[in-house]
């Protein structure tokens, strides 16, 4: 019988198959797990959106203006802080838009470090909504 090829390029012996066949598709099978990585062609891609240690919603209310731009004061998750301004640069902090035309696409708007625990978000209009992922 022959092998079954699925997708992505795992093989299945059919029912009844023995040695080197069922062996050679496991060996095979076993090569293509150790060079993955998720990028959507050797196995099924991850979605990162969801992969954050911590998320922080900025609500589409509650801006305030700051010269061309709106802004609001996130607070960073408990447990998470960055222990001055040289280090906020190098926290992985990410951004996506919560809602409208780009919802959950990732964006990179301005920031300023204000405390080991806050800072501004600056966004170009006043109702736009965020998710804040932190890891």
């Amino acid at each position: 019988m022959p092998i079954q090829t699925l997708s992505f390029g795992f093989k299945k012996p059919q029912t009844g198959d023995k040695g080197s066949i069922v062996f050679g598709a496991m060996e095979d099978n076993i090569d293509q797990i150790n060079s993955h990585d998720h990028d959507g062609s050797d196995t099924d891609r991850v979605d990162t959106f969801n992969l954050s240690r911590y998320q922080v919603a900025v609500p589409s209310s509650g801006w305030s203006a700051s010269g061309s731009y709106f802004k609001q004061t996130v607070t960073l998750p408990t447990g998470f802080s960055v222990a001055n301004g040289s280090e906020y640069t190098k926290a992985n902090i990410r951004f996506f838009f919560n809602g409208g035309t780009y919802d959950k696409q990732e964006c990179f708007p301005k920031t300023n470090y204000l405390t080991a625990t806050t800072f501004e978000l600056f966004s170009l209009v006043n109702n736009q909504a965020f998710d804040v992922s932190f890891t």
